[in-house]
């Protein structure tokens, strides 16, 4: 049977996770609030756990993969437990082009299921919204439509 250390350090060996992801997956297993500590203490030690290495490949992945803009990644940062200081770092890094890019694809797939009218642009921008795109990146891409 694997120790509870054993398990938590493959939980973090399979991809990154947050020092608070990691705690709330250590509490089911039922341990001591000093053998938490060590364990996170353990697992920073031996870099499994980097909330810094953590936010930079959810930044990375949740553009790349999912079309994500800034406001979807800063709240999916902070519900994960990130530090302030180390979002706005890693939001600072972000590459605009690229951003711009993931809305320009977002908006051909949303085109391919819709037809652009008058009546239907409320709802690209809603959609939009709902990929965590802000309004003033929305209205300058939508006049250019």
């Amino acid at each position: 049977m694997m120790t509870p250390l054993e398990k938590i350090v493959r939980y973090c060996a399979y991809q990154d996770r947050s020092v608070y992801e990691t705690r709330l997956k250590i509490r089911t297993l039922k341990v001591s609030k000093k053998e938490e500590e060590e364990i996170i203490a353990r697992l920073i030690e031996e870099h499994f756990l980097d909330d810094a290495r953590f936010a930079e490949t959810y930044v990375r992945g949740k553009m790349n993969s999912k079309g994500w803009g800034i406001a979807k990644i800063k709240a999916g940062l902070f519900q994960k437990g990130v530090a302030e200081s180390i979002i706005q770092t890693v939001i600072a890094e972000v590459d605009t082009s690229q951003l711009a890019e993931n809305m320009d694809n977002e908006i051909m797939k949303w085109k391919r299921s819709h037809s652009l009218t008058s009546e239907t642009k409320p709802k690209l921008i809603r959609f939009l919204f709902s990929k965590g795109y802000s309004f003033d990146q929305i209205m300058n891409k939508i006049e250019k439509l």
